[in-house]
């Protein structure tokens, strides 16, 4: 009788302990993408996700489920190549999450359009990877991945060929293309007149140095010899500089007028002077 109440009383304190342990926390379910985590071209399918050194592409792909010749449903998520693996991690739906995969490069054996073993042609691209994984993918548009993808949604798979097969190509059309160079600032000498390196003109112990400089984003200094000139606004292109008194030493020199634009081009300008003995 003491050993039965011994164990209702130890099923009924374990029962106890269950109702107030709480529950261990969920992982969040990956969240769906958008084109905010990938600046470099969410709406266009390769898209970059990373760059540098180790690029990666990703791909939205819809995950054939088949049975035998008799195609089934879906899984939708996202597939990442790099030079050194292939990664898909599903999206949707939560009771699929086990279809995601991960395989090194140099494990993939065949990447070729799918065809079904009764010579049907899919609209999907069909991996095999060397432990024997098996898998048919084709591209869904990126947006459908928050919801499920219909079939207006599905895509070309020979994207996903050309992806793996033409990898560093397709990177460098994705990569974003560096700013264009800024144009350098235009540099006109008024003084002295017909100054050039190769006609050097004369001079005393000072010259008088004057002229104009411009640039789309404006002039933001210029000097004279290293000595700053004084700038006159003529548009917000358009600068005159002044500078009334470089000193001149004997014999000839060179003066090199250089000038930086708002955007930090620039430009110069040598000529040459002789002050005689």
């Amino acid at each position: 009788m003491k050993t039965a109440l011994a164990t209702a009383l130890l099923l009924l304190g374990s029962w106890l302990a269950a109702q107030t342990t709480p529950a261990a926390p969920q992982p969040a379910p990956p969240k769906p993408p958008t084109a905010a985590d990938f600046p470099n071209g969410f709406e266009s399918n390769p898209y970059l996700v990373s760059g540098g050194d180790n690029p990666v592409l990703g791909l939205n792909v819809a995950h054939h489920h088949f049975f035998g010749e008799t195609l089934g449903n879906f899984c939708y998520g996202l597939l990442f190549i790099s030079r050194d693996s292939i990664r898909y991690e599903v999206i949707l739906p939560e009771a699929s999450k086990h279809d995601s995969f991960q395989y090194a490069r140099a494990d993939l054996v065949v990447s070729r359009p799918w065809k079904t073993m009764l010579g049907q042609h899919r609209n999907a691209t069909e991996l095999k990877f060397r432990n024997g994984g098996v898998y048919h993918l084709s591209l869904v548009r990126p947006g459908t991945l928050r919801n499920t993808p219909v079939a207006g949604d599905f895509g070309a798979g020979s994207e996903i060929q050309d992806a793996i097969q033409n990898f560093d190509q397709v990177v460098a059309r994705l990569a974003p293309k560096p700013p264009p160079a800024p144009t350098p600032p235009a540099i006109t000498l008024v003084e002295p007149a017909g100054a050039e390196e190769s006609k050097p003109v004369e001079a005393g112990a000072t010259l008088k140095v004057r002229g104009i400089a411009t640039q789309p984003s404006g002039i933001a200094l210029v000097t004279v010899n290293g000595q700053p000139a004084t700038l006159k606004a003529l548009s917000p292109q358009t600068s005159e500089f002044l500078l009334p008194a470089l000193a001149v030493a004997s014999g000839t020199s060179s003066v090199l007028v250089l000038a930086t634009a708002t955007d930090k081009a620039e430009a110069h300008l040598v000529f040459s002077v002789t002050r005689p003995e």
